[in-house]
């Protein structure tokens, strides 16, 4: 293989999707679903509850927050999740954090991550997050 041929496809291969497509499809999308099942994505966020500088996220903030920013973008349904978050901390600690875990299951459309993407924008900012964790994979579902 000539060099100018491996170096297209290299470029094909390792040349990234769109944005739109890449932030919205999980890395293997080749999903087989049973009859009657359609493929679709399972998108999860999760929302820690400490506010940097100190307090909490209360359950009436988030309530509020869900009414205003998720059913708008979600009107179909969707579920949260009471949770609570543990990771280790530089120091060798344990950290921990109460959270909520917001989970959607929906077709692949573009329009979605943005969506999603809106939600997590609005939330860092109204209760000063450094993050926002998402994970999106893929899900067979039947109603």
């Amino acid at each position: 293989m000539s060099i100018v041929r491996s170096l297209i496809l290299a470029l094909i291969v390792l040349w990234p999707a769109p944005a739109s497509q890449a932030a919205d499809l999980p890395p293997s999308t080749e999903l087989v679903c049973r009859a009657g099942e359609d493929a679709w994505l399972s998108t999860s966020l999760f929302f820690g509850r400490s506010i940097s500088g100190g307090g909490m996220v209360s359950d009436t903030d988030w309530i509020g927050f869900v009414e205003a920013e998720i059913t708008p973008r979600f009107p179909a349904g969707f579920t949260v999740i009471d949770a609570n978050g543990f990771w280790r901390t530089s120091d060798g600690g344990l950290g921990r954090e109460q959270s909520k875990v917001l989970i959607v299951l929906h077709p692949q459309k573009p329009t979605r991550n943005k969506a999603f993407e809106e939600i997590i924008s609005v939330y860092k900012t109204r209760f000063r997050q450094r993050s926002v964790l998402k994970s999106v994979s893929a899900a067979c579902v039947k109603f």
